[in-house]
């Protein structure tokens, strides 16, 4: 069984969320939840002002390292999916929609959570849907979004893991 903190990274990875300077971060959590690997501490070495050129060559290492899974963007994107709500506040805007729907178009429109969000987010903001069967079935994924089992991650590394390390 891949440890929760592996299938966050690989899933991240694979949806490009983790910014070139926020990667030597990640990689020092990744540390100091026991794992090891010769790329994994030269990108943990780098300061977070290193050129994306210094850090970026070092991801492939850093995942064979960790021995971070293949992931079709599917599957990341369910574990992304579960990672995002775990704090995402509990609010009437589906946080959860519409963050994931962001993520469509970079990804050449995937099917799987972030396909169902894109397609639902559409009719989040036209005010002619305010009660209509789009806005319960937004409502209803969030809500089996929420319900997914959370992922045992370090709070900070869950944060750098989804851009919410400044936060």
């Amino acid at each position: 069984m891949v440890a929760d903190e592996i299938l966050a990274t690989a899933a991240a990875a694979e949806l490009g969320l983790v910014r070139s300077d926020v990667r030597p971060m990640v990689a020092a959590h990744l540390l100091a939840c026991g794992h090891d690997g010769t790329d994994l501490l030269a990108l943990a070495c780098l300061s977070n002002r290193s050129s994306g050129w210094q850090v970026d060559h070092l991801v492939p290492g850093t995942l064979r390292d960790i021995g971070a899974p293949d992931l079709s963007v599917e599957a990341a994107g369910e574990i992304v999916a579960r990672l995002l709500a775990q704090d995402a506040p509990a609010i009437s805007d589906y946080p959860l929609v519409r963050t994931l729907a962001r993520l469509a178009p970079e990804l050449d429109y995937p099917s799987g959570v972030i396909g169902r969000a894109y397609a639902l987010d559409e009719w989040l903001d036209c005010d002619c849907h305010r009660d209509s069967p789009e806005r319960a079935q937004a409502e209803a994924f969030e809500h089996e979004i929420r319900s997914l089992p959370h992922l045992n991650l370090p709070p900070p590394l869950a944060a750098a893991l989804t851009g919410r390390h400044g936060q």
